[in-house]
């Protein structure tokens, strides 16, 4: 990660506020669910952790990572971070000088070493690099008057640690595991009417007689 991100990430943040943005009622596509479902078993089997929020820093610490590694690794997952996002936030610095931007919503850190605890938290920080390909997501949905409707976003990535020639000796890359979508609250119950729809109609007639009739 660049050094002017990565300063970024570690500010003081205070006067937190939510964007007010238009929310309907959402259903989890199938895909959410089942990597939710998969990473909920192996989180029963740690302990949880509950922060005021979440960073992709959170997952190790880098610096003693990198110094234990052999010469010849280059790169190592030390983790994931998996969310859905339906709120845009924003933090003011002590001083009042500049705002940031982070997510609101469910977030998830899961280290891939199984004796570290897993990180929970309704506010997360994927920083400059990283966050819009979220949160440009669910702009897009609120539309430019910010009254579109806002139905959030789903990811989930691999948080990858890499050797570098900057000064602190390594930078975060994040690989998605899924494209981050917007999430369609009809998409479930929609596969369910087109299959009902691909199938013959069956009329009932007197004596309790179905007949199958065509469309």
């Amino acid at each position: 990660m660049r050094k002017s991100v990565q300063k970024k990430l570690h500010q003081p943040f205070v006067a937190a506020t939510l964007v007010p943005v238009h929310i309907e009622p959402t259903f989890r596509t199938a895909t959410e669910v089942k990597f939710m479902s998969d990473t909920a078993s192996q989180a029963a089997r740690r302990t949880v952790n509950f922060k005021s929020s979440v960073k992709i820093q959170d997952v190790a610490p880098a610096k003693k990572v990198v110094a234990n590694w052999p010469d010849e690794t280059k790169k190592e997952v030390v983790g994931y971070i998996h969310g859905f996002c339906n709120a845009i936030v924003k933090r003011t610095a002590p001083d009042g000088s500049k705002t940031f931007e982070g997510m609101g919503g469910q977030f998830e850190v899961v280290p891939a070493d199984p004796q570290e605890p897993c990180l929970r938290s309704g506010i997360c920080y994927l920083g400059d690099s990283f966050q819009p390909m979220v949160t440009d997501i669910l702009k897009a949905q609120a539309g430019p008057d910010g009254k579109g409707q806002v139905t959030g976003v789903s990811f989930a990535f691999e948080i990858v640690l890499m050797r570098a020639s900057n000064p602190q000796g390594y930078t975060w890359v994040l690989e998605p595991m899924t494209q981050p979508e917007g999430l369609d609250p009809l998409e479930d119950t929609r596969k369910l009417l087109a299959a009902r729809l691909d199938k013959p109609k069956l009329v009932e007639h007197k004596g309790g007689k179905e007949t199958a009739k065509a469309k």
